[in-house]
């Protein structure tokens, strides 16, 4: 047995104790629940807010910000949760000399979660950004009326720029690897399409073409 500045380091020549199996056993149970929650509740959140906006019938625009808003308050919580329990791993390291190995092996194992929460921070973007968009506000009907002859006249154009946008976001997304994710992806894209045709009609009528 070895020791270094008064703690037990080596419990047998040539073997160094980051974490004893208990205490991994633990660990790898917390991720595998945040991983489950992960491919559930993206599914389960998403379509629960479609339905209330679309139930939200002469106030579906504050729905959307609200709904917008939702997503984000919950994504922060994820990563501030995800924040605490990588402390709490830490502090299941044996000594202070072995707990960069645990503060790594924990990043790893729960880095998809981190990529898929900022996945979703976007989606909540998107979803403020579209309310306040379709809005009465001095700046959002300007920038209807910028967009007007474009959304109103080349539909095409619009929405192939809006495909090769949401190709490029979801090829920032994680590894595609269960029908949860493909269920999201699916529900988004249609709900892109329903937004831009939404938005193409309100600017259309506000700014019809000139005669």
């Amino acid at each position: 047995m070895s020791t270094a500045l008064d703690r037990q380091v080596l419990e047998t020549p040539g073997q160094l104790v980051v974490m004893k199996s208990t205490q991994l056993d633990g660990v790898q149970t917390a991720v595998g629940a945040f991983r489950s929650l992960g491919y559930v509740l993206p599914v389960l959140v998403l379509v629960l807010y479609l339905l209330a906006i679309y139930l939200a019938k002469g106030w579906r625009r504050e729905a959307l910000i609200a709904a917008g808003g939702g997503i984000l308050v919950a994504t922060l919580v994820v990563l501030l949760a995800r924040r605490l329990i990588g402390s709490a791993v830490d502090s299941l390291a044996s000594s202070d000399t072995v707990q960069p190995a645990v503060t790594s092996v924990y990043e790893v194992l729960s880095d998809g979660l981190r990529e898929r929460a900022l996945f979703v921070l976007v989606i909540g973007l998107a979803f403020i950004a579209g309310g306040l968009l379709a809005g009465p506000g001095r700046h959002s009907v300007a920038v209807r009326r910028f967009l007007a002859p474009y959304l109103r006249d080349h539909p095409v154009a619009v929405y192939s720029v809006i495909a090769v946008v949401f190709l490029l976001w979801l090829s920032f997304m994680p590894g595609i690897n269960n029908l949860g994710q493909v269920l999201v992806i699916v529900l988004l894209a249609v709900l892109a399409v329903v937004g831009i045709e939404v938005l193409r009609r309100q600017a259309a009528r506000e700014f019809p073409p000139p005669r």
